[in-house]
Order: structure tokens, then sequence, then C-alpha cells
């Protein structure tokens, strides 16, 4: 007797197979009318294999018994995600700092949703990878998505910006006064989400961590500042503002020795001004944005760089460094 209700068998035996089968793992006539059961769906051999010619009709690719082979796979088609690349996505997840743990786990669940069962036990594997520092911020994604809505809407956006205290309480700043900021480009650097602007009552290109907004939200409001960005080139952003400290850049000239070329070229690119200085060293003029972020990267390189020039970057250089050994005194 032809089962009736064709459309709900369909389903329940389309996800039958997304879950229980693979390229390497397949199922039985007898096993899948078995689990149909479970859910109360009685069909007889015909009504299944006339469903599982639907499927392939609809594009499903499914392998069928052959030879000393009984069972049934479902097989990935060309446009869906891979088993590697799915742990490369779900690597990705648990390596981001800017998402929470929970945000993390949950992103990671609807991605083994993709695979069947056998597959799904791969992945928990992955997720054990990890055990970076987590964000605590749960919304972060929502903030991501209305920042880049208000980017397309050429439109303002407000928020309240925190830090936390002690306690992992959130503690606002300014006492929770909302910022109104123009946004013009959504950064990812560090593991970490910026968003670049300029605030309503400023006239300097800024930037906010996303992590550290809360409750952002479109204004409606055109955004301004326009003249501003002109002359800041989003695309090597990046390159002259160290830990997303955003100021004037401005060009400084750096001495290396020889065989740190290519961690110069790491941190500016390979578009800057490079000459020989002497047998050891060579000269790089870069644009940066000096702040204590770029002292601090320089003073990681040891004695191996040195400021040549503006001569009020290299004080600037000395004063940092005084200031840091008045901590190290031995009295």
């Amino acid at each position: 007797m032809h089962y009736s209700n064709t459309k709900l068998l369909l389903l329940r035996l389309y996800d039958i197979l997304r879950n229980e089968t693979d390229e390497q793992h397949g199922i039985t006539i007898e096993i899948i009318k078995n689990q149909l059961s479970q859910n109360s769906i009685t069909p007889d051999r015909k009504s299944i294999y006339s469903c599982i010619d639907t499927l392939e009709e609809y594009g499903l690719e499914i392998q069928r018994p052959s030879g000393k082979r009984k069972d049934y796979r479902l097989l990935k088609s060309a446009d869906e995600l891979e088993l590697s690349e799915i742990k490369l996505l779900i690597d990705t997840i648990q390596a981001s700092r800017f998402l929470s743990k929970a945000k993390a786990e949950k992103l990671v669940g609807k991605l083994e949703k993709l695979v069947s069962k056998h597959q799904a036990k791969s992945l928990q594997r992955q997720v054990l990878i990890s055990n970076r520092v987590k964000n605590m911020n749960n919304s972060i994604h929502y903030s991501v998505d209305a920042i880049h809505s208000a980017i397309n809407e050429d439109s303002k956006i407000n928020f309240r910006y925190f830090d936390y205290n002690l306690s992992k309480k959130r503690v606002y700043r300014h006492d929770g006064k909302w910022y109104v900021v123009s946004p013009y480009a959504l950064i990812y650097n560090n593991d970490k989400y910026y968003v670049v602007g300029v605030a309503d009552d400023d006239t300097e290109v800024r930037t906010y961590r996303v992590d550290k907004m809360d409750s952002v939200r479109s204004t409606n409001e055109p955004r301004q500042g326009q003249g501003i960005f002109e002359g800041v080139d989003l695309s090597t952003y990046t390159q002259y503002t160290f830990s997303m400290y955003a100021g004037t850049p401005q060009n400084v000239v750096l001495l290396f020795e020889n065989n740190f070329l290519n961690v110069a070229y790491d941190r500016f690119g390979y578009d800057v001004r490079v000459k020989k200085h002497d047998e050891n060293h060579f000269q790089m003029e870069v644009p940066v944005a000096v702040s204590p972020q770029f002292y601090g990267w320089l003073f990681g390189l040891g004695d191996k760089v040195e400021i040549l020039e503006p001569a009020e970057v290299r004080e600037g250089m000395i004063k940092m460094l005084h200031s840091i050994t008045k901590n190290y005194s031995l009295s």
C-alpha cells in the first residue's frame, strides 16, 4: 500500500540521510524504516524508493546500494561546505577572541548540524583545541551588524562605551553618556573589531573597540566628517596605527639592522620608502600615528631599530624609556 503523507515522509527521509550518512557511512532500508517508525511514519519500501527518486530529481546526490554494499549515502554537492572547510571555520571561531564563549559554542553547534552525526564527532575534537581568552560581550555580532547597516545607509550611530572593573563588571565611560559617531569603516585587527569614525564633537579620526560598545543603533541622521576622511587611506590604516590607537600619521624615519627587513615589511607593507644606510643597516620612512603602542613595538625589537627623525618622535621614545626605568630603578 502506498504511503499517503508523502510530504512528511520526504522531509523525514531527508533528515535521516543528512544526519546518519556521509561519504563513509551509509544506512540500509531496514534502518530507515525503523527510524521512520519512531516518528509514527510507516511507509512501504516502494514509497521510500519513490521519495529517494524525488530527492535525486531535486538535485541531491544519493549513492545507492552497489555490489556487496547495501546502504544509501547522501553525498555533498559541490556548492556545500566540505568537512575540512567546516573544521577550518570552527577553528577560526574558537580562536576568535572577540566572540564570547557562549556565542562561539552556539555557532559551532550550528555548523555541526551541517554534517552527519559521524562527522560531527570529529568536529568535537576541534572544539577542545583552543583555550583562548574569550570576550564577555555576548552581543558583539549584533553590534557589528548594526554598524555595517549604518555605514551602508550613510547614517550615524550612537552607543555607550564601557570598561571592566576588578569585579569584571561594566563601568560606562562619562557616566553612561551616549556617544554619537559617524562610522566609516569596520576593521578586524589583532582578534578585535574596531569601528573607525568621527564623533559629533570632534574633528579627528577615532577608533572604538566594538566589544566595548553597548546598545549600538542607528540614529537615522546623515553622517558627517567626510572631509576628515578624504586624506585617510583606510586600506593601509592598520599599517600606521598600533593597537588601533588613532591619530594623525606623520612620516618617521627608522633605522633597522638588515636582518629585520622582513619584520619591517610585515608591519608596514611593501610600498614604503627603503634605502641602504650602510653595510649592516637600512632606513625606512613610514607613516605612523605615533602613540605609546608604537614606542612599545619598537621597544620589543630592542637595539635592532632606532628612530632617526623627526626629532620630537625620537625625544618621545627617550621620555617613555625614562618613565619606564623609574619603575625598575635599583635603590
